[in-house]
């Protein structure tokens, strides 16, 4: 089974189930936008599995080891809009990759939920440059976010930064230099 988890317009998820993709939806939420980003259109980050090894259509012979290049198809014709797909395979569920497998830039989950105290891996996954800085106003009141960001940039592949997140509530951050291009997380803490 094959999983994707990508950002797109709202209106593109229910084209996508109810069209030729033999498509199951694990989960989808509304997308994080920092408050400086700029969107004409709602987006929601979803992730969905493909649910048979093959499957065809009177328009379009599709199968799972394809989903992503229709994916990439729609991404051409605007109905997917903040990113391309990007296959999932994250070593712990405290391990966000800064860079999609293909390259993209997105972190990757783009949201993950921890227990308060656990360690948060970020992890060059491509070797562009790459920080992470946490939003003033996107994390609980009593954490200065400056205390928990990572301003130098990482440019190696492999280069990783850890921070430990104590405090319960909702953490935004993202790729400084990257930002405009839609990367953008957020870390809950329970």
């Amino acid at each position: 089974m094959r999983s994707l988890t990508f950002r797109l317009r709202t209106m593109a998820l229910q084209t996508l189930t109810n069209s030729f993709v033999p498509l199951q939806v694990s989960w989808c939420r509304r997308a994080i936008v920092p408050s400086s980003y700029k969107s004409d259109s709602p987006s929601t980050v979803c992730s969905l599995s493909c649910t048979s090894s093959a499957a065809s259509s009177a328009f379009l012979p599709v199968s799972c080891s394809g989903l992503k290049g229709v994916l990439l198809s729609l991404a051409a014709t605007s109905a997917i809009v903040l990113s391309a797909p990007s296959d999932v395979t994250i070593a712990s569920a405290a391990t966000i990759k800064m860079g999609a497998d293909e390259g993209t830039l997105v972190f990757v989950p783009a949201s993950i939920s921890i227990p308060a105290g656990e360690k948060v891996t970020f992890l060059n996954n491509k070797g562009f440059p790459h920080n992470v800085i946490f939003e003033k106003d996107g994390v609980p009141e009593t954490v200065p976010a400056e205390t928990i960001s990572h301003e130098d940039y990482m440019n190696e592949q492999g280069e990783q930064f850890v921070v430990t997140l104590k405090e319960k509530g909702t953490y935004r951050y993202f790729c400084e230099p990257h930002r405009t291009a839609g990367m953008y997380g957020e870390i809950i803490v329970t």
